[in-house]
């Protein structure tokens, strides 16, 4: 892809962003052209280049701009046709036949199936496919990916398929909910400068746009007028995301950057580009905090520091979250077997304290509704990309990638396709190639 290919990309999705903004319908038409040239796109080249994760990854960035907009036929558009292009990869190009824990981790969901049809009062079908279409989907791609040879370049571009559309999503914010329209009164979570939709799924594609465009200013801006590019871009789409005020997010995404400037520390410290960089980054990214909580009139940082309007500070074990996760260790405990089934902790909420408040951690979740199967799946989740990664320390992606599911499910469980893709990306076995160019 040449440099001007990639401005036609930028300016293209600005564009989309722009029209959506002026005309609501194009949400829709939106959302078919993304399905039908993906369709025509992996049908056509039958899969060779592993088409179906450029495919998947561009529906996992728009996935929550189109609920944003209610641009989406239905609302887990995102999560199922991420699930239907993976089992299209599958009918052209196979499946690992290493992947053996994922294909036990898919088994070991099905008892908390059987026990939530026995179990669940009513909607069966609604409140099953909920909590278990996330698991599902990121079982099927990682046995899709699983130490599947790709090369850094084909990541490259997988990674803009998601950061493409998180692009246009912060441009119709930007346009559609101005900061100066806001009305700003406390610390909580600001839904209007969440395009009026959910904060924390909207901090969490927004975290991870920005870590995309991170990722290319660092290694993928080959001349000054792309750093300055990338830079621009991954600084728009942060301070959007802190605008949120939805703090899980962006602390994801910080902790992937983190992560990223460490291994390019390590590895990279001789290169003085890299060092340019970091000093840029270092003064970039206080700024901008700085910028955006003086425009918040300081809101922005009593948030960060979990303090109320009046600097008072909120005590963790009021939070709704928390009393959540602990009512599921407690269910836990007492059905540690087999768990309570696929959607039963939700709808005893609802019974208990009249709410029906989906979980916000999926590791509490899992263990509530699958019992001894639920530790087993998160034992494979959390050890098998850590042992690849062993064999693998070249990386430098996987570690970011497993980080953004770990905190990912820690704070807006897997009500969006994102955690279970970008966990898959991780399994991927990325080719040796020459010395990234840092220049």
């Amino acid at each position: 892809m040449t440099d001007k290919d990639y401005i036609k990309l930028i300016i293209g999705h600005i564009g989309i962003g722009f029209l959506i903004s002026v005309v609501p319908f194009f949400s829709k038409v939106y959302a078919i052209l993304i399905l039908v040239i993906g369709l025509y796109f992996v049908i056509k080249n039958k899969n060779k280049n592993h088409e179906v994760l450029y495919v998947a990854a561009y529906i996992v960035g728009s996935e929550v701009f189109l609920r944003t907009t209610q641009g989406n036929p239905f609302h887990e558009y995102g999560r199922y046709f991420v699930f239907l292009f993976i089992v299209l990869g599958f009918y052209y190009s196979g499946f690992s036949k290493r992947a053996v824990p994922y294909w036990l981790f898919l088994l070991f969901l099905v008892p908390s199936i059987f026990i939530a049809v026995k179990s669940l009062d009513s909607d069966l079908r609604k409140k099953i496919f909920f909590d278990i279409i996330g698991p599902i989907s990121l079982g099927v791609c990682a046995i899709y990916t699983y130490k599947r040879a790709i090369s850094r370049k084909a990541i490259d571009y997988i990674l803009l398929g998601i950061g493409l559309p998180v692009l246009a999503c912060c441009t119709f914010l930007f346009l559609k909910y101005p900061l100066r329209e806001a009305v700003i009164k406390n610390t909580e979570s600001q839904v209007f400068l969440s395009g009026d939709y959910a904060p924390n799924q909207m901090s969490t594609m927004l975290g991870l746009g920005m870590f995309v465009f991170f990722l290319r200013f660092f290694l993928s801006s080959a001349t000054n007028r792309m750093l300055f590019i990338n830079g621009l871009i991954f600084s728009f789409i942060y301070y959007r995301g802190l605008l949120t005020f939805s703090r899980g997010g962006m602390i994801t995404a910080m902790a992937m950057v983190v992560i990223l400037v460490v291994f390019m520390l390590i590895n990279y410290k001789k290169h003085i580009p890299v060092k340019l960089k970091l000093v840029a980054v270092a003064l970039a990214f206080p700024l901008i905090f700085v910028l955006a909580s003086f425009q918040t009139d300081g809101l922005l940082f009593k948030r960060y520091n979990n303090q109320n309007p009046s600097g008072l500070y909120k005590s963790y074990e009021t939070e709704g979250r928390n009393h959540i996760a602990l009512d599921e260790i407690k269910h836990f405990k007492e059905n540690p077997v087999l768990g309570l089934g696929v959607g039963k902790t939700k709808e005893i909420r609802s019974k208990e304290r009249g709410t029906s408040i989906s979980t916000h951690n999926e590791i509490t979740r899992m263990l509530a509704e699958h019992g001894l199967f639920g530790i087993a799946s998160i034992f494979i989740l959390v050890f098998t990309p850590l042992f690849f990664y062993l064999k693998n320390k070249e990386n430098i992606f996987l570690i970011c990638f497993f980080a953004f599911w770990l905190l990912t499910i820690n704070h807006t469980g897997m009500r969006v396709a994102a955690p279970s893709f970008v966990y898959a990306l991780a399994l991927l076995s990325i080719k040796k190639e020459p010395e990234i160019n840092l220049v």
